[in-house]
């Protein structure tokens, strides 16, 4: 059994969820969205203001809200979560129940050069996971998964930056501690 499913076996013991995204975000597992986006703090208002979106509450809560987002033919799945490594892994999580084949994480990592301005990508080299809160993830929990160095896919990054090339500045960031859960275009 996989770490995912022995999570969602307790899940399911434990709670009265038939299906965690559609139960606490209101999206549908079945819908094939073109992406589902997870934006800690980011409301889809303010990050598709430029495109004239439409876009619906499909569920609202205390800390989260999920919404479809649709504009020009396509389709989005988006979760709004607190901010936090912890809130964007539970999140996560949840995508396991879905036909979601793209994750788009949409976060902020403070300014990491002066150059660096609102819309550009960054592709970092490494991420330095040192949140403390994916440690749960491994099967121990143990001080060497701590800031252990978690490298992106190669091929999923080179994608992301021959997309970007034509749409917007991209930046590459060298050794820099972000303590943000790092997701990648599967």
């Amino acid at each position: 059994m996989t770490l995912y499913d022995n999570f969602k076996s307790s899940l399911h013991k434990y709670n009265a969820c038939d299906n965690l995204l559609k139960d606490i975000y209101g999206l549908d597992p079945d819908f094939e969205y073109d992406a589902i986006i997870v934006a800690p703090s980011w409301n889809p208002e303010i990050i598709f203001s430029a495109y004239n979106p439409v876009v619906r509450v499909e569920k609202k809560g205390p800390y989260y809200c999920g919404y479809t987002v649709e504009f020009e033919g396509k389709s989005f799945g988006y979760i709004q979560v607190a901010a936090g490594a912890a809130n964007t892994i539970d999140c996560c999580l949840t995508l396991g129940g879905s036909k979601c084949k793209k994750v788009i994480f949409i976060g902020a990592a403070d300014a990491l050069k002066a150059d660096i301005k609102l819309g550009d990508i960054i592709m970092p080299k490494y991420s330095i996971a040192g949140d403390g809160g994916s440690l749960y993830l491994y099967e121990k929990i143990a001080v060497e998964n701590f800031r252990k160095k978690i490298y992106p896919d190669k091929e999923i990054s080179q994608r992301v930056i021959e997309t970007a090339k034509d749409r917007a500045r991209y930046h590459d960031a060298r050794n820099k501690f972000i303590p943000e859960l790092v997701l990648g275009l599967t």
